[in-house]
């Protein structure tokens, strides 16, 4: 087996975080998953994928949110700061030698860690992380984010 270097070029950014909301959607919900074409490649490998997210609150709706997804398989739709693409938690290809994406192995809420803040100073709220375990990381997808309910 061939290995590759991962070789950092100085002064090359590497922003962290997402852009915009995040859509998180039930997978019973979900009527048809895109084709692998609509998506940029995958490499494989065992790989785990946290997303964590942070939301500026710690109230009750926030408390209830997370009440609500516990044990919910979802995939989550989500735009990188670094690429400007959309990526997908939760839809895999479970056959590299095919095209078909599926979401028998969907993302799951891993930990919700609430915080009041211990001074004034601090940020008040509550990060919420989502796990997606696959042989490959997060599908990129490459068309618009459809936010209309199917018929």
């Amino acid at each position: 087996m061939a290995f590759t270097d991962l070789l950092w070029v100085a002064g090359q950014d590497n922003l962290a975080g997402l852009v915009g909301e995040a859509y998180i959607c039930p997978t019973d919900d979900i009527l048809t998953v895109p084709a692998l074409a609509a998506a940029g490649g995958l490499v494989s490998a065992a790989i785990e994928t946290i997303l964590k997210l942070k939301f500026p609150g710690d109230d009750s709706a926030v408390a209830q949110f997370v009440r609500d997804w516990q044990n919910t398989p979802c995939v989550i739709i989500f735009k990188d700061a670094k690429t400007g693409l959309f990526k997908l938690l939760g839809v895999c290809n479970l056959d590299k030698a095919t095209t078909v994406l599926s979401i028998t192995i969907p993302a799951y809420l891993e930990t919700a860690d609430m915080n009041s803040g211990g001074k004034r100073a601090d940020s008040r709220g509550t990060e919420i992380s989502w796990k997606f375990t696959c042989a490959h990381p997060p599908v990129t997808y490459m068309s618009t984010v459809p936010l209309t309910p199917a018929p």
